[in-house]
């Protein structure tokens, strides 16, 4: 009778992929560097009055949906799972990043926090992990094929 040592890692289940770290790693930057770029200066303030947009203007909207569609590709990535064919985990973390974006942009002076934003960046993550499900397994296949060919043979 063999016994399974309970600290070993156990295989990954049948149908799902595990993550990659290197995935992790490219989408933690990824967020760090949006964070630092979006909320420089770094000159925060309680402000005396919150300042909340209430309109949409089309060039910030499509700039949002940019902005996080990197992220959430590599966040689909990163996950490695391939039962998650709505991506709603992606949407949720995009959201979820988002809303703390703008939440801190209230203490920045000459700043305002937009719902749309939220919204915007949410629907660009989320179709940045899209676009991952569509091709991204091929394009590893494919990047994994030209690697292989470049490596020297050895025996």
């Amino acid at each position: 009778m063999s016994r399974q040592d309970p600290g070993a890692e156990q295989p990954a289940p049948s149908g799902r992929r595990q993550g990659s770290a290197f995935g992790w790693m490219l989408l933690v930057y990824m967020l760090v560097v949006i964070a630092l770029v979006t909320l420089a200066p770094f000159r925060f303030h309680w402000p005396r009055t919150v300042e909340i947009a209430d309109y949409l203007a089309l060039k910030d909207t499509l700039l949002n949906l940019f902005l996080l569609a990197i992220p959430g590709f590599l966040f689909q990535l990163a996950r490695g799972r391939r039962g998650d064919r709505l991506c709603a985990w992606a949407l949720v973390a995009g959201l979820s990043f988002s809303a703390a974006i703008e939440a801190t942009q209230l203490l920045l002076p000459g700043r305002y926090t937009s719902p749309y934003d939220v919204l915007a960046n949410g629907l660009g993550a989320w179709a940045g992990a899209l676009l991952y499900q569509r091709i991204g397994p091929s394009v590893a296949k494919r990047l994994a094929g030209q690697l292989l060919l470049e490596l020297p043979l050895m025996n």
